[in-house]
């Protein structure tokens, strides 16, 4: 495709934004001008320190070119370091100076780069590209620090380093508490430090470190610490030494936690487990209150509780809110009408984790009525839910992707409707295809195409609520069930939320893919009163999109109904035209203008319609495309084609070469090499009178092209690239491929001779081929200047209006008596 943008502008999805610092006015302005034409985004120019730090609140620039010499009372150096310290945001200096003095000034401020002045285009985008690169990596930085410090206070963690060299001990956040006396006091050295561990404990934390220290090898130690006043506690440090290249001496660094609690715990766990070393099962007795008089370790384990702390208590998961109010009063009035309660309760274990257990009750009595103690056993039946839980994913979840599967979407959307009809809610529909998805199984396997579905699931469900429903319905087809919305509209930036999603590059292994996809949406009650008409009317819909031209989303409504109707009363009026006679070829003559001699002629499809009369290809075309009839309307081209060219021949026009069209489906299809040697041997035609002609697009799988063409062309058809220059080819594919002839695109003949664009166009096709030692055809060719130009500059083979429009096959041989006259009058009449 031709382009009149600079082919250095990068491609940018959303342009970054830069701030323009600079006094010269003239230069700021054709500053910004190159910036816009690189694909940048300039928010403002400023020409004092002043201006630039209003631009910066304001606009949010993401990197700033500095001029150095400004206006106003502040230069460009104290500017940038103002913008550094407010607002985070680096500079790129431009100056025309180099002074040492102002280049020590100007590093204190942290650049990210140096532009002396005059710089080309090519200097100042590499510069915006190195500085934009390493502004993404700091803020990828300063966001993982923030993430560790976050992460290590979460889990009640400092971290700290010990430097070999001089034993000093610097601690971080919790770690000045931790390691310390309690104070919080971050100073401190490696003997300080071991003054506040018990005396037990001091050789083996000396020991530790200095053998990580000259080791090299991970340090892991549990010890006391003493406190002032207070019970000892238990510390746990982690460290290993770090010593990264240029550093002046290696390091020590580490975290520290408070793991007396854990210590404590086990210490109990260890005293009670010779009692109830049995079970599994958590074991208690409560008394007459409800309160715990005894427990086994199971049951801490379990639950996380700690048993001393709870002896005499009632015990937190049989209470509210760990239990409803319902269930709580429900347990214990059935315990003591009956005896005994049993069910299943949702607890937390110790690692914040839930689980289902089975809780059994039994009450023990002293008498025939009065009841001292109640025995509770807890199970944790988790393994016996989790072969549920994977039965109820068998059934009702697709194994590839996770998502509900077309079962579990049926009753899902059921419900919802039920819902939606009781409450007077709308209910939501989305039908989403994975445009051409097929492709990627024919090129890459089955395999990949399953990591690409798979893909294409986790962001769907990453891009919808919780109470939303993502289910694969088969194949590269997916439905989202949505409910609670407020209006339409909500739905449609769903729906435009999952397609832009959907649309960002995959990585699968070493292949990155580019996916989009088409999504109807249907409503109810607005577009159906049930499951099977909403999907019905999304299917509809995303089928809509489709036709659109893909990667869209369309909300359904009821003109496409009949649409579809219509499509499909065309595609059934179209087979029945391929199969029925309707369909004819007319033909177009190709005149050398160096002789006047009509040397070949192109094959055009027409439909001769019943009610509508003759119709040309370009309503033929679309509509066998849309109908999946495009590759039997080709083969049905290809054959009509040869049987006029054998007819021709036999009547004595040997040397007249017939073209004719393939689509992009018929290279896809994989059998035209083979349809185009059985159709010459059926009508023992010479490959020589044939010319398979083809677009651009039917290149867009170079290699699948080059094989194809590399065949037909092994049988003697000489090949052309139709339309050329409209298309994908690029000049290093075309180099390639077994190519006769370009035909130049009728779009640059138009304007011939007069327009400098289509002239310089039409003179590169040209020079093309003739490095190439390609013929050149000239379609479109309408007067007599245009004729002239062209076969001035060697472009001697012309078709189009002025040489006659397509004609039935019987009015060819007239026009084949030759030379052809090309005076200005020689066509009136035809």
């Amino acid at each position: 495709m031709t382009t009149t943008h600079d082919q250095s502008a990068p491609s940018v999805m959303t342009p970054h934004r830069i701030l323009i610092v600079e006094d010269e006015r003239v230069v700021a302005l054709n500053l910004q001008q190159r910036l816009i034409k690189l694909g940048y985004e300039v928010v403002g120019r400023a020409a004092s320190g002043a201006q630039a730090l209003q631009l910066a609140e304001d606009g949010k620039p993401d990197i700033v070119l500095m001029d150095i010499h400004i206006e106003g009372d502040i230069d460009g150096i104290e500017t940038a370091a103002l913008l550094l310290a407010r607002y985070k945001l680096q500079v790129i200096y431009l100056t025309a100076y180099s002074e040492d003095t102002t280049l020590q000034r100007a590093k204190a401020t942290q650049p990210y780069g140096y532009l002396l002045k005059p710089f080309s285009e090519r200097e100042l985008h590499a510069t915006l590209q190195v500085a934009l690169e390493r502004r993404s990596s700091d803020i990828a930085l300063a966001a993982s620090e923030e993430r560790a410090r976050l992460a290590l206070e979460a889990a009640s963690m400092g971290s700290w380093e010990l430097l070999p060299s001089t034993a000093e001990l610097r601690t971080f956040g919790l770690a000045s508490e931790l390691l310390g006396d309690g104070s919080g006091s971050g100073a401190m050295d490696l003997e300080a430090l071991l003054t506040h561990v018990h005396q037990d404990d001091r050789p083996v934390v000396r020991l530790a470190v200095t053998q990580a220290i000259q080791g090299g090898a991970p340090c892991c130690i549990e010890f006391r610490q003493l406190r002032a006043n207070r019970p000892a506690r238990w510390i746990r440090i982690v460290a290993r030494v770090f010593a990264p290249p240029g550093a002046a001496a290696p390091r020590l660094i580490g975290v520290a936690q408070d793991i007396t609690e854990r210590r404590t715990t086990e210490t109990h766990l260890r005293e009670a487990a010779t009692i109830f070393e049995e079970t599994r099962d958590g074991l208690f007795i409560l008394d007459q209150d409800y309160k715990l008089t005894s427990a086994n370790p199971a049951l801490a384990r379990m639950t996380g509780i700690d048993i001393a702390d709870w002896i005499g208590k009632e015990l937190s998961f049989l209470m509210p809110p760990a239990l409803s109010e319902q269930v709580h009063d429900n347990l214990w009035a059935q315990l003591k009408r009956e005896g005994c309660w049993q069910g299943e309760l949702l607890l937390t274990s110790p690692a914040g984790l839930q689980f289902p257990a089975r809780l059994s009750l039994n009450v023990v009595r002293d008498s025939a009525i009065d009841w001292t103690q109640a025995v509770g056993i807890l199970s944790d039946v988790s393994e016996l839910r989790s072969v549920q839980v994977k039965l109820q994913q068998l059934a009702h979840y697709d194994q590839l992707t996770g998502l509900a599967n077309r079962l579990l979407m049926q009753d899902r959307l059921a419900q919802a409707i039920y819902r939606g009809r009781r409450y007077g809610l709308r209910v939501a529909v989305l039908f989403l295809d994975l445009d051409q998805f097929k492709r990627i199984n024919d090129s890459f396997g089955h395999a990949t195409g399953d990591l690409v579905l798979r893909e294409a699931a986790n962001r769907i469900k990453g891009n919808i609520r919780n109470d939303d429903t993502a289910a694969r319905h088969g194949g590269d087809e997916f439905v989202v069930i949505v409910e609670n919305f407020a209006a339409p509209s909500d739905v449609m930036t769903l729906a435009e939320k999952i397609r832009a999603a959907l649309a960002q590059p995959m990585q699968i292994g070493e292949q990155v893919f580019h996916i989009s996809s088409s999504i109807g949406i249907a409503l109810f009650p607005d577009n159906g009163s049930d499951a099977e008409q909403l999907l019905q009317g999304a299917d509809t819909a995303m089928y809509e999109a489709k036709a659109k031209g893909r990667n869209q989303f369309m909300l359904y409504d009821r003109a496409m109904t009949a649409k579809v109707a219509n499509d499909l009363a065309r595609d059934a009026r179209l087979r029945r035209a391929l199969s029925g006679g309707e369909l004819c070829l007319h033909y177009q003559p190709v005149v050398d203008t160096s002789t006047g001699q009509c040397r070949a002629v192109e094959a055009l499809v027409r439909w001769q319609h019943p009610t509508l009369g003759l119709l040309d290809a370009d309503e033929i075309i679309p509509a066998a495309e849309a109908s999946g009839l495009i590759i039997e309307l080709g083969r049905w081209v290809l054959r009509e084609a040869c049987r006029q060219a054998a007819l021709w021949r036999d009547a004595g026009y040997r040397d007249l070469r017939v073209a004719f069209n393939v689509s992009s489906a018929q290279f896809r299809d994989g059998t035209l090499a083979a349809e185009v040697a059985a159709t010459l041997q059926e009508f023992a035609l010479n490959p020589a009178q044939l010319e398979m002609e083809i677009t651009e697009s039917c290149l867009q799988t170079e290699s699948i092209a080059i094989e194809t063409l590399t065949q037909i062309r092994a049988l003697g058809v000489s090949i052309a690239i139709d339309d050329f220059g409209t298309g994908f080819s690029c000049l290093s594919s075309l180099k390639q491929l077994p190519l006769d002839r370009l035909k130049i695109d009728r779009s640059f003949v138009h304007e011939l001779p007069h327009d400098a664009h289509s002239s310089a166009l039409a003179e590169t096709i040209l020079a093309i081929a003739g490095r190439m030692k390609l013929q050149v055809t000239a379609e479109g060719v309408e007067t007599h200047e245009q004729m002239d130009y062209l076969r001035s500059r060697g472009c001697k083979s012309q078709q189009g209006w002025l040489f006659g429009r397509t004609v039935e096959a019987a009015k060819i041989p007239p026009l084949l008596a030759g030379p052809w006259p090309l005076d200005p009058v020689w066509n009136q009449g035809r």
